[in-house]
């Protein structure tokens, strides 16, 4: 996976933003021209739609380009919220998306499969903590507390 906008300065990032969602202007931002840089610096105009163009449609559908696009809005007064986003149709789509953390992590994968065929039972049983003798001597009380009687004599 790689940055959405890779750019290797502020200026840089701009413009590759720029290019992507269009030159943003007074009409698609109001205040816009009142933010730093832009009486310093004349950037190039860029129509918008760029980034439909650029994302492929193998990795994202028309629905999740839509809500891609809503969180990109220059505008923060038009820009999907979070409560927003949550109700967009994307999320409804098959296959249902799901939280990230329900995913298993690379390492998880690997402890699967290192441990798929992994008897548990054989190791409690070899661990010495299913002993009579181990059990016997296990009062359940932790070790310094008032309960606990270490002498045995």
């Amino acid at each position: 996976m790689q940055p959405l906008f890779p750019g290797t300065s502020e200026l840089n990032q701009l413009k590759m933003i720029f290019q992507q969602l269009g030159t943003p202007s007074e009409n698609v931002w109001p205040g816009y021209s009142a933010l730093p840089l832009t009486s310093e610096v004349i950037f190039d105009q860029h129509p918008p739609g760029g980034l439909r163009k650029e994302i492929k449609r193998s990795l994202l559908s028309d629905s999740g380009l839509s809500l891609l696009e809503q969180f990109l809005i220059y505008d923060p007064s038009r820009r999907l919220t979070a409560t927003e986003a949550l109700l967009h149709p994307y999320f409804d789509e098959q296959p249902v998306a799901i939280e990230p953390a329900m995913f298993l992590s690379s390492l998880e994968l690997e402890y699967v499969d290192l441990y798929d065929d992994y008897d548990m039972d054989d190791d409690v049983h070899s661990s010495g903590f299913e002993t009579e003798e181990y059990n016997s001597s296990y009062s359940g009380y932790p070790v310094g507390s008032s309960e606990y009687n270490d002498d045995t004599t």
